[in-house]
């Protein structure tokens, strides 16, 4: 049997941890919000009673809190403790049916059985090996896994050179991971759907550079966090200028491509 290799070395643990310092967590929330659509396609993946959920990676909960609605409890893990106050203070953070657990998702205690599990923009960050078996075992009879998904940013030349000499990790310059690929490639993921949502968001030139901070590869040193944003504020202003990046009044008008891909976790190859 062929091995599979490792994960990118651009998504090992230690370069996750940015995500626990609390100048990300609290610029998490200027991230473009998901689309309505895909709330409604996650909850029509919800068939089984009860109708819990389980959201890995939560962040500040996008998804979770999204996501009310169609469940009767979601549990929402994070290891990340600034994370979990930023999201609690965020619309319907404090719900009652919204369990914030505080730990890895390769460690919590969980409280099967989950109908749905989802996670977004987080899954290539865990131990795949680890919580691909430990969702199956928790999934409800005709549960699903969603991996969601969202690419935004102006697709400029020039953005992308100044994230490659600002940015601290390589993942800004580097071919994304296809976290679904890979683990149907190990055997750890059987796709039964995919659905891609297309929609506008709207931020102030100050939100999108704000965006760029709840990234893990953005620079952390105030002086180069400094030097980042006037080049990346200039740039904005320039291409909005020459035509090349369109505007509403104060706001910029940017596409956001947005996915999940739903079915079962395996055991692996």
């Amino acid at each position: 049997m062929t091995a599979t290799p490792p994960k990118p070395d651009y998504y090992a643990p230690e370069r996750a941890r940015a995500f626990q310092q609390e100048a990300v967590a609290r610029h998490y929330h200027l991230r473009p919000p998901y689309p309505a659509d895909l709330f409604a396609a996650l909850a029509g993946l919800v068939v089984d009673g009860p109708r819990t959920v389980l959201d890995l990676g939560t962040g500040t909960g996008d998804l979770a809190r999204g996501l009310l609605p169609a469940a009767d409890r979601v549990d929402a893990v994070e290891v990340s403790l600034a994370m979990i106050e930023r999201g609690r203070s965020l619309e319907h953070g404090g719900d009652p049916r919204l369990r914030w657990i505080h730990g890895p998702a390769e460690e919590v205690a969980l409280d099967p059985p989950y109908a749905l599990v989802v996670a977004g923009d987080s899954i290539h960050w865990m131990d795949w090996n680890v919580v691909l078996p430990r969702i199956a075992a928790v999934l409800s009879p005709r549960g699903s896994l969603a991996i969601a998904s969202r690419g935004w940013g102006t697709g400029q030349p020039e953005e992308r050179e100044i994230l490659f000499r600002h940015g601290h990790g390589p993942s800004f310059f580097r071919p994304p991971l296809n976290a679904v690929r890979e683990l149907e490639s190990r055997g750890l993921f059987e796709v039964r759907g995919r659905q891609r949502f297309t929609s506008v968001w709207k931020p102030t030139i100050e939100e999108y550079i704000g965006c760029r901070h709840s990234q893990s590869a953005v620079p952390r040193d105030p002086d180069q966090a400094r030097a980042f944003e006037a080049e990346t504020r200039e740039m904005l202003e320039r291409l909005v200028r020459e035509g090349r990046l369109e505007a509403d009044g104060e706001r910029l008008v940017l596409t956001v491509e947005s996915g999940i891909a739903w079915g079962v976790p395996r055991a692996g190859a």
